[in-house]
């Protein structure tokens, strides 16, 4: 469950910041100061190659988008670039920034009929106070809904993601994986959490109208009331 992830986040300057899962967790600048020279390198290049992927996508669109393009831009070889990234797809869906949420409440909501409620409340505002969040759905949401290949793409990571909650909440519970209150909690979960990713929901966040994000906050809480209440 805590790994292979999805997620790219960006500051204002459009620099990558991961917060991912395992060895790039809250990956900060000061915290890549203190890697060993080698370790530092690594990860300032694999940014930098992220961050040209993303400014190419933002522009072209992805499907438009050629790993030479991609390695060119970032001043590297395309053997280079695959030493880090395995293919484009990987530079767009890498380290799950939603499934690092989706623990986090976990482990510090005491009461297990709030987590959902939590979950929801955490990625509004982290969304409401300017953040990467931002940032993140826009682009996610664009590049998905413009290429074929990352929608079928996104449908195996939803799937796998669902697989691995459904892992996780038996072994919490101690029963059986197979069992159909597991997968329809896990299920419920990925919806809950594909939620925001939706034009409906991004349009009313974007909207800038008076109570909008409250109004996505109350509509988002009945499906997360009827997860917490199982």
């Amino acid at each position: 469950l805590y790994s292979k992830s999805i997620t790219f986040l960006f500051d204002s300057n459009d620099i990558v910041l991961e917060r991912g899962i395992g060895d790039h967790q809250d990956m900060s600048v000061s915290t890549i100061a203190k890697l060993p020279l080698r370790e530092r390198k690594k990860e300032m290049l694999r940014r930098a190659i992220r961050t040209a992927a993303v400014k190419l996508f933002r522009k072209k669109g992805f499907d438009e988008v050629t790993v030479a393009e991609i390695a060119d831009a970032a001043n590297i070889s395309v053997k280079t670039l695959f030493c880090y990234y395995r293919s484009k797809e990987e530079l767009l869906f890498h380290e799950n920034w939603f499934e690092t949420v989706v623990l986090d409440t976990f482990a510090r909501t005491k009461n297990r009929h709030e987590r959902a409620k939590n979950v929801v409340d955490t990625i509004l505002a982290d969304y409401d106070d300017g953040s990467s969040m931002r940032d993140y759905l826009d682009i996610y949401h664009k590049c998905c809904k413009d290429s074929e290949t990352l929608r079928l793409k996104a449908h195996k990571v939803w799937g796998d993601y669902e697989n691995r909650l459904v892992e996780y909440l038996a072994a919490e519970e101690g029963v059986n994986a197979s069992t159909l209150s597991i997968r329809l909690a896990a299920a419920q979960y990925v919806m809950l959490l594909q939620a925001f990713t939706w034009s409906e929901t991004l349009d009313m966040l974007k909207s800038g109208k008076r109570g909008a994000v409250e109004k996505v906050k109350k509509t988002l809480h009945l499906i997360a009331r009827q997860i917490d209440n199982r």
